[in-house]
């Protein structure tokens, strides 16, 4: 799958989920906006910034975290929050 494109493989209902590349996620994060959003540590939004950097659905994020969508919606709303330093790390 060189040059970011999905390959569709045979016998897979769904296409395979591609990481961001460090590379293209370093500069993101280097813009005075993202440190806006860093300097706030607002979970929420720092969730909705890298889901738009990395072109992420919220169903899309919660597969890479092992999480369910729903619990990613709710952590953006504000209405769950991460209490744990395990749950806190792994996002």
């Amino acid at each position: 799958m060189a040059g970011g494109e999905l390959a569709h493989r045979a016998g897979e209902s769904r296409l395979p989920l591609l990481r961001p590349s460090a590379r293209h996620a370093q500069w993101h994060w280097a813009t005075p906006q993202a440190q806006l959003v860093l300097a706030a540590g607002d979970l929420a939004g720092i969730l909705r910034f890298y889901r738009r950097v990395h072109g992420l659905n919220q169903t899309a994020l919660a597969e890479l975290l092992g999480y369910e969508k729903t619990y990613i919606s709710a952590l953006e709303l504000g209405q769950r929050a991460l209490d744990d330093i395990g749950s806190r790390r792994r996002v």
